[in-house]
């Protein structure tokens, strides 16, 4: 085979740039349906070499992390110190997201509910004789808030990934699309006695109130004379403050799908290097081909249920059983009625706990010492379910991270 020429090899390697340009935005924009059709379209004879290419695409992007989410440019040795240092400053202001998120919901119930001209309301004149409005409020907080990986995400994405945008001010702001509130009035049942009636076994002759109502008595007073205020009207109302899931706060920051896209991309590759210390767990099926039966991701969905999914779905028939992923400690064994139905928490040490939801039947007890592998529980569909499945959970610190990462 004849050699190329510099030039033909620099032709070839140009030509190829492009084409895994075209494919890797073709993923931002419209997935991997999107990009599977730019690689046909581009060197299909080398279309191996690609694909492996574009698997290589979730590490090349934990690899640039820092870039991709504050942006590219030239630099010098004091560029890189003074964005590592503008680096560290963001990432402290990160850290402190929830706080952020609770001040913006103290916010709102302090604009609401201590407002002067919500609380009360006159007829704007000094007659006693108007009552006065007063509101009574009820705060209720719904959902829960945003992980921070999500968080960080989302903000980079509406950044446009440029460090030097992200300062406290903004992000500070930027916290106050994770919030929403509604404000109804109460509606409360009044009853009234029937006019004319008098309590029971009373047998006042009627004709005879009627008497005293139109006759002036020697107690009867001027009605011109200063009487007693009225009593104030009380209405009653409830502040719902709800915590927004990703796919509303991208909702209102006006997302496009590519800027969808990449948010999710970038919180998928912040998921995969959020914790390594749980390591490689087992699996939670004696049946390997477990993973095509997953029904539902963890992450934003709307169907079964609009929210966000904190863990895997994966469809079992009936009574399959449920294995351990890591050696461990039986900390909850709960027979429940709520969402999660019957279900089992192991505590493997270190922070780390596995979550195993709707089974059918629980086969051990808080404080047993179970091993990798060992059967647990069995497949059911209690408390709020579907169909015959297992939600499966891992929690790093309590905090509930998608699984897929750490399993077989």
């Amino acid at each position: 085979m004849a050699k190329k020429s510099g030039g033909q090899i620099a032709g070839d390697l140009a030509h190829l740039a492009k084409a895994l340009y075209d494919i890797i935005k073709a993923f931002m924009q419209g997935g991997w349906g999107a990009a599977a059709l730019q690689l046909l379209k581009h060197y299909w004879p080398q279309i191996l070499a690609i694909a492996v290419a574009l698997l290589l695409i979730p590490i090349i992007v934990f690899c640039c992390l820092p870039m991709f989410l504050f942006g590219f440019s030239s630099s010098t040795d004091t560029e890189i110190a003074s964005m590592n240092a503008q680096a560290d400053t963001v990432s402290a202001y990160y850290d402190s997201y929830d706080t952020y998120i609770d001040e913006w919901v103290e916010q709102i119930k302090t604009d609401v509910t201590e407002s002067g001209e919500q609380n009360t309301e006159t007829s704007g004149t000094t007659d006693s004789t108007e009552p006065e409005v007063v509101y009574e409020y009820e705060v209720v907080i719904l959902g829960e808030k945003i992980q921070k990986n999500w968080f960080v995400a989302l903000h980079a994405v509406t950044i446009g990934n440029d460090l030097n945008a992200a300062n406290e001010a903004d992000i500070r702001s930027f916290a106050g699309n994770c919030v929403d509130y509604t404000l109804t009035q109460v509606e409360e049942d009044t009853e009234t006695e029937a006019e004319g009636t008098g309590p029971a076994g009373d047998n006042t002759d009627p004709t005879e109130s009627t008497v005293s109502s139109t006759e002036p008595t020697e107690e009867s007073t001027d009605p011109t004379e200063s009487t007693e205020p009225p009593e104030p009207v009380v209405i009653k109302m409830l502040l719902e403050i709800k915590h927004r899931t990703p796919i509303e706060i991208m909702a209102a920051c006006g997302y496009t799908q590519s800027d969808e896209n990449w948010a999710r991309l970038m919180y998928k590759t912040l998921e995969q290097g959020h914790n390594s210390a749980v390591g490689t767990l087992g699996s939670i099926f004696e049946d390997s081909s477990w993973r095509n039966h997953i029904s539902s991701d963890y992450g934003p969905r709307t169907n079964p249920y609009v929210g966000f999914h904190r863990g895997i779905d994966i469809g079992m028939p009936m009574g399959t059983p449920i294995c351990a992923t890591k050696d461990g400690t039986v900390s909850t064994s709960v027979y429940g009625t709520g969402s999660y139905g019957y279900y089992i928490i192991l505590d493997h040490g270190d922070g780390i706990q596995t979550l195993y939801a709707h089974c059918s039947e629980l086969l051990v007890s808080v404080g047993d010492v179970v091993t990798k592998g060992q059967v647990i529980a069995k497949v059911g569909s209690t408390g709020n379910s579907t169909g015959p499945h297992v939600h499966f959970e891992v929690r790093i610190n309590g905090e509930r991270v998608d699984p897929l990462p750490y399993l077989p």
